[in-house]
């Protein structure tokens, strides 16, 4: 395979997923990006876990979470039984506790802390 077309970094095989529905892809996706991410030494859990328990109040522990197991906003507010500008406003929290800069970082991070199973 050839490099990046900017970089010219090589590249890795692409990924490829069938899909049966939406979550499939989500969750195949993510289980890729947080296994490139994580460092191969790295316990389970570990450090991560207490700095995310330590930095979050329960609730938005619970929405880190279900964002950890791809749900969107809406399917979040109804599973917590919220609207979905509360489930927006926890995810704001989430991004300004754990100094996160996307969604998908939040992801990554909920993988680290062991909050969801690979």
């Amino acid at each position: 395979m050839t490099g990046d077309v900017v970089t010219g970094a090589p590249v890795g095989p692409p990924i490829r997923v069938v899909v049966a529905d939406d979550q499939t892809l989500v969750r195949a996706g993510l289980a890729g990006i947080v296994a490139a991410a994580e460092p191969a030494s790295a316990a389970p859990g570990g450090g991560e876990r207490e700095r995310v328990l330590r930095a979050v109040t329960g609730r938005e522990l619970e929405v880190l979470t279900l964002i950890g197991r791809g749900l969107t906003n809406a399917e979040i507010a109804e599973q917590l039984s919220v609207s979905t500008g509360t489930v927006k406003t926890h995810v704001g929290h989430l991004l300004a506790k754990l100094a996160a800069r996307d969604r998908v970082h939040l992801v990554i991070t909920a993988y680290r802390a062991a909050l969801v199973e690979s």
